[in-house]
């Protein structure tokens, strides 16, 4: 049967008839031309490959991606949609139904967030959004059944369209487990949290790793940059394995071997060297010169990081009668030491921002003992900007800077007196003067720590506004540092989401109406820009905030 569309489908249009195929009895739809638009039919074998096709393809998709994590951590089936065509672009379990009704579709354009709604028929639609697929923006939908005792039209008519047995039917409605929609509403925010925190922890350990390849990968260059002037060979070439055992490969460009000709070579004498240099000169005519003909001479120095291999200098065919002699194999020991030593600082250098990280962490908690409000507050700021930095393609340096500032934008509070802070009704003047303080103080604070300089900016100036009606020195356009409009847009989103205990938090559209009127007097109109092309994402780190029982 082809795949058929319906605008509105009334009960009368579906009933069991008992067409035999083999002893099985057989669902049939009862169609009308006014009813139903009917494509060209389809085999089963076209739709089966149809739908493996389909499923290879978007196995790659982000948007699938994250609908089948959402859907390992939750147990939910999730049909992946074009919000646009109301079109199935996958399913994280084929065998699901694809069941959306009309009153469903009319919802889809305006969902940003989770959403679960039940209907009279039985049925608990959620859905949830998910990341473009073929540059098509996408929704993950399903539905659970509210009640056991529950038999949707809705099912038997889609049972029916795919030509299931009556037998079939009852074992699938056997087979579901019932949800009430608060339920399904939690297993949904709270995997959508999971999944975006282990993507923001990925890609923070990515860009981590990546610094650090970055930075072996640039000192490797100089060295092969300066070695051909020293030494009068044909090549060089430096191997350096990462944390990942995946290998940097660099070689100058006349280099006679390639790169897995190095690695067959290095296989080689791997396992026979040690600490110190492999030299062999006059390879004409031995078995090391037969296998690689295009050597003659060879220096093989390995690279250590404490008491470990890390990877390998190589330099070939040195222009000169005696061969490789001590002053040039001490020379590229020398500079192989450098590289093993670069690798070891590279390390202190991590570890040291891991602990300059929970220093912050802990300077933060305190902050949050003194002022029940600011707790989670710094993080939830330190985050939101350091996505929108992300969004606005900011490098890794800059957002690990961003990151801190927001950490430590309020951490002028502690110097504030505690009954300010806990006070439950509106501020006096004086006492909001005291208030406006916090960025000076925690300036002052921050400005004794060496290795936090670059998060002062964003301490001192979060308050200020383009307008120049700001505080505390009543900067105005680009004299305010970038670091603070982004902190001053992730600061305020979060204040007026949260609630007080003299004002209820607003919601979503309220507070997203007011950037958007702020937007080039109070805010960054770029930065603005910058939050709603990544709401979605910033909603979703905001809702891990929130209490969730199940």
């Amino acid at each position: 049967m082809g795949r058929v569309h319906s605008a509105s489908l009334p009960s009368a249009c579906v009933k069991f008839t008992s067409a035999t195929t083999g002893n099985s009895r057989r669902l049939r739809v009862c169609m009308t031309a006014s009813i139903f638009v009917e494509e060209r039919p389809k085999n089963s074998g076209e739709l089966e490959q149809v739908d493996s096709d389909t499923t290879l393809i978007l196995k790659s998709q982000p948007a699938f991606v994250r609908a089948r994590q959402i859907a390992k951590l939750t147990g939910l089936r999730l049909l992946v949609i074009d919000i646009e065509t109301h079109e199935v672009l996958g399913k994280t379990d084929p065998t699901t139904l694809e069941v959306l009704p009309e009153k469903i579709k009319r919802h889809l354009r305006r969902i940003d967030s989770v959403w679960v709604v039940e209907q009279t028929s039985g049925l608990v639609f959620y859905a949830i959004p998910l990341p473009q697929a073929f540059g098509k923006v996408t929704l993950g939908i399903g539905y659970v059944l509210s009640n056991s005792d529950a038999r949707p039209h809705a099912i038997t008519l889609a049972a029916a369209q795919r030509d299931w047995s009556q037998q079939r039917l009852d074992e699938w409605f056997s087979k579901q487990v019932p949800c009430s929609p608060s339920i399904v509403e939690r297993l949904l925010k709270l995997a959508d949290g999971r999944v975006e925190t282990d993507s923001q922890m990925s890609l923070l350990s990515e860009e981590i790793n990546e610094l650090g390849t970055q930075l072996d990968h640039a000192l490797a260059e100089i060295c092969l940059e300066r070695i051909p002037g020293l030494i009068p060979s044909e090549g060089c070439a430096i191997r350096i394995d990462d944390a990942y055992g995946e290998a940097i490969y660099l070689s100058t460009a006349d280099m006679p071997i390639d790169k897995s000709e190095a690695a067959a070579l290095i296989a080689r004498f791997e396992e026979q060297i040690g600490s110190r240099p492999l030299v062999k000169n006059d390879l004409d005519g031995t078995l090391l010169g037969t296998d690689f003909p295009k050597l003659k001479s060879i220096v093989m120095v390995p690279i250590i990081e404490g008491s470990h291999r890390i990877g390998w200098l190589i330099d070939c065919n040195i222009n000169n009668q005696q061969g490789y002699r001590t002053v040039e194999v001490s020379l590229l020991n020398s500079v192989a030491s450098i590289l093993g030593t670069h690798r070891c600082n590279l390390d202190l250098y991590l570890q040291h921002e891991e602990l300059l990280i929970s220093f912050v962490h802990s300077l933060v908690s305190t902050l949050d003992a003194k002022d029940p409000y600011t707790r989670d507050h710094s993080e939830r700021v330190a985050r939101f900007a350091r996505r929108i930095g992300q969004q606005m393609k900011l490098p890794f340096d800059d957002l690990q800077d961003i990151y801190l500032a927001g950490l430590l934008h309020d951490v002028g509070k502690v110097g504030i007196d505690d009954r300010i802070l806990r006070k439950k009704e509106c501020l006096t003047d004086d006492e909001f003067a005291q208030i406006k303080q916090h960025p000076v103080i925690g300036h002052r604070i921050v400005s004794g720590l060496t290795n936090l300089k670059k998060t002062l900016p964003g301490i001192r100036s979060h308050h200020e506004r383009i307008d120049g009606l700001g505080y505390p020195d009543g900067l105005k356009g680009d004299e305010i540092p970038m670091m603070a409009r982004i902190l001053s847009v992730a600061d305020s989103y979060d204040a007026m989401l949260s609630s007080r205990t003299y004002r209820k938090g607003m919601s979503i559209e309220k507070v997203e109406s007011i950037l958007t009127d702020g937007a080039g007097t109070q805010w960054d109109s770029r930065v603005v820009d910058a939050y709603f092309s990544c709401r979605n994402a910033i909603a979703r780190i905001s809702q891990q905030y929130k209490s969730v029982d199940v």
